[in-house]
């Protein structure tokens, strides 16, 4: 059975969680604010979502990457 699973995935979710994370700390780090008008931050943190109809396998191949998923959209 080859079934077939429409979802929206998010493939740079980690990366931007990782950005947003190392921003976010850098604005919060006092020792650092002389630096921080060299800093550019990102306007927008948000992943970009693409729809795609997958398998089983892929999808658990995506959790494990850490994708962002939401099923049935």
């Amino acid at each position: 059975m080859n079934t077939k699973i429409k979802i929206s995935v998010a493939k740079d979710k980690p990366l931007m969680d990782a950005i947003y994370d190392i921003d976010s700390k850098s604005a919060r780090d006092c020792s650092s604010w002389s630096s921080l008008k060299e800093k550019t931050y990102l306007s927008d943190y948000r992943s970009k979502w693409e729809k795609e109809e997958v398998d089983v396998n892929t999808l658990i191949e995506y959790a494990k990457q850490g994708y962002a998923i939401k099923i049935n959209c």
